[in-house]
């Protein structure tokens, strides 16, 4: 069976990538479990409609059913958080466990750890180096892309070899030409920019400047609207930015808060251009908008290249200096041909690389060695206890 752990299910591009992996992995006819502390009541109800079987257990060791799963050796649990990955192999070589283990890395510096205690981040730096890379070596840690590995090597100072890649999952579907032709129609009429992000700085902090500076790229283009779909504890600060806009500029910008994925349609269907990064670019792609990856952890809208002309990365480079504001005016001025050939570019990029079939199944290969765990004392466990409750508290919704 695999176990794919997720401390807190909300409702985001994590989320879904969960279900889609537990979707895929039933559809192949191989057991698959959810299990988690907490649950939304949207993802309930996404998991119960997709018939996928989950387990919220307020805590994992004391509790029957965690231990029956962690009991069995042929059971693979599946991480994707860092502190999920340290608990559970704490949870092997503490209480004497022998289930699998594989870390599926989705976001680029989820292994940095201590990046978020300022104070104490030399000390986390150093203290966990050596386990990452033991980690790494036991072939516990499989990437999204290279831009996981390069984020991980510079901020531990080092540099790893013998890398597993397996880009996200992604159920790709048939692109609809009539769309494409109709969306080239309106962007003349109504150019819109469309981003769909939480609002969770500095992660995704260029929904910031990406609202600071609509004003200047609207005074150029007068056709120009910006459409927000948000929510998250940034909300505020980007709804002061809207304030201040003149009442011209305002009635350009559209802010929708929180909705469901099947409510969404309409925006997507009124998009010329989608700019963000995560899943979100894979779910632009995949309806042909021409998708812009953005740089994250970044209070700064900077952009180079639109997806498929990086389709193995779903965020911008880490050294670009590029306004993001140039990429989006290029697609402003293509003409039809090209436009509508770079949105068929965006889907095919899509389909090529993060096909769910291909994805699930190298998820499925059990590179773990279960002999090489590393010994843990019991210190350790109550170090990554405290350091959890900070990082859980800080990214609460």
């Amino acid at each position: 069976m695999i176990v794919i752990v997720r401390k807190n299910i909300r409702y985001g591009g994590a989320e879904l990538l969960i279900e889609r992996i537990a979707k895929a992995l039933g559809i192949k006819g191989k057991e698959c479990i959810i299990l988690c502390n907490s649950l939304s009541d949207i993802m309930e109800d996404r998991f119960k409609k997709n018939n996928i079987k989950f387990l919220i257990e307020k805590k994992w060791i004391g509790s029957d059913a965690t231990k029956k799963l962690m009991n069995n050796s042929d059971n693979m649990f599946i991480t994707t958080w860092s502190h999920d990955l340290l608990l559970f192999d704490m949870y092997r070589s503490l209480f004497g466990y022998r289930f699998k283990l594989k870390h599926y890395m989705i976001t680029a510096d989820d292994l940095c750890l201590g990046k978020s205690v300022p104070i104490f981040k030399n000390f986390f730096k150093k203290y966990y180096r050596n386990i990452i890379q033991k980690l790494h070596k036991d072939g516990c840690i499989t990437y999204m892309d290279t831009e996981c590995i390069k984020k991980t090597e510079e901020f531990y100072n080092i540099k790893l070899h013998d890398y597993n890649i397996v880009r996200l999952p992604y159920n790709v579907e048939k692109l609809d030409l009539t769309e494409i032709e109709n969306r080239d129609q309106l962007r003349k009429e109504r150019f819109t920019i469309l981003s769909i992000s939480r609002a969770e700085f500095p992660m995704k902090g260029y929904l910031v400047q990406l609202l600071q500076k609509f004003g200047d790229f609207y005074k150029e283009h007068k056709n120009s609207y910006l459409c927000l779909v948000t929510f998250g504890d940034g909300e505020k600060e980007l709804k002061k930015i809207l304030d201040d806009y003149n009442d011209e500029i305002k009635e350009h910008i559209i802010m929708y808060e929180k909705m469901k994925y099947e409510d969404l349609e309409k925006v997507w269907r009124n998009a010329s251009v989608y700019v963000g990064l995560g899943t979100s670019i894979l779910d632009a792609s995949n309806k042909g908008i021409c998708s812009i990856p953005v740089l994250q952890y970044s209070m700064q809208f900077k952009a180079k290249e639109i997806f498929y002309e990086i389709p193995e990365q779903i965020s911008a480079n880490l050294n670009i200096d590029e306004d993001g504001y140039e990429v989006i005016k290029k697609v402003y001025d293509m003409d039809s041909e090209k436009y509508k050939n770079v949105s068929i570019l965006c889907h095919n990029a899509l389909s090529d690389y993060y096909d769910v079939n291909k994805a699930v199944e190298a998820l499925s290969i059990e590179h773990n060695k279960i002999n090489n765990i590393i010994k843990w004392n019991i210190i350790d466990y109550f170090l990554e206890k405290i350091f959890l409750k900070y990082d859980d508290f800080r990214f609460r919704s």
